[in-house]
Formats: structure tokens, C-alpha cells, sequence
């Protein structure tokens, strides 16, 4: 997992084809039977900070919750939420994320500032 700042990687990452960045359309949210219920088929079943309850990681992805840096270097929400940074801008100055939560079995979709260092999953086509 790297901690990245949306739209500018400090580490070379080289997308292999058939390999993407989450989208916010939602696509593969569906398939999981919807925003409302795909968090505890994402999420790891340990490491998770109480409640998390009712999480089954049937999709093994296996999501951990890593929180987020904030501009300030401080490092926020570790063991509390994951946050992933979709492929979508929102504006010149923040994009879409994907976040889930430790107390809540949705997946939650909201604008992030672009300097804040979140988390990035990638999927295979």
C-alpha cells in the first residue's frame, strides 16, 4: 500500500494493463451489491478498531484500515477508516475518494483535498 498525494506520486508507479485505480462510478461498488453493503465485503475481518461488526471480506480484498496523512505530516484515523483515492477529480484542488469505517458497513464517496496522502487499491480488469 503507498500513501499517496493525488496527482503527485513520488514513487514510479507503472499501471500494468488490465490493472486500474478504483473509480467512483461506482462499477465495482455494484458489483458488490451497492455502496450500502459493500464495505463488510471489502473490509479485513481483523485490525479493524471496534465495533466493525458484521464484516465477511467475501470479496477478499481485504481492506485494512490505514487512515490518512494530513497536510501537516500528521497521520489521522489508523485503525479507524480506510481511504482510497478513486481515478476521478472532483476540481483542481480535490479528487474522490472511497473511504470505509470501522462503525459502518457502507462505503462512503467524498471530495478529499488533493494534498492530503491517502491510501491507493487497484483493481484487475
Amino acid at each position: 500500500m503507498v500513501i499517496y498525494i493525488f496527482g503527485k506520486l513520488q514513487i514510479v508507479f507503472v499501471q500494468p494493463v488490465g490493472i486500474y485505480l478504483i473509480m467512483k462510478s461506482g462499477i465495482f461498488l455494484n458489483y458488490l451489491g451497492g455502496k450500502t453493503v459493500a464495505g463488510s465485503k471489502l473490509k479485513a475481518t481483523n485490525g479493524w478498531n471496534s465495533p466493525n461488526e458484521g464484516v465477511t471480506n467475501s470479496s477478499e480484498f481485504s481492506v485494512l484500515p490505514a487512515g490518512n496523512r494530513a497536510v501537516g505530516g500528521l497521520f489521522y484515523h489508523l485503525g479507524d477508516d480506510a481511504l482510497f483515492w478513486s481515478s476521478t477529480p472532483k476540481s483542481s484542488k480535490s479528487a474522490w475518494k472511497i473511504r470505509l469505517s470501522h462503525d459502518w458497513d457502507s462505503v462512503g464517496i467524498e471530495a478529499c483535498g488533493r494534498l492530503t496522502g491517502i491510501s491507493v487499491r487497484c483493481i484487475k480488469d
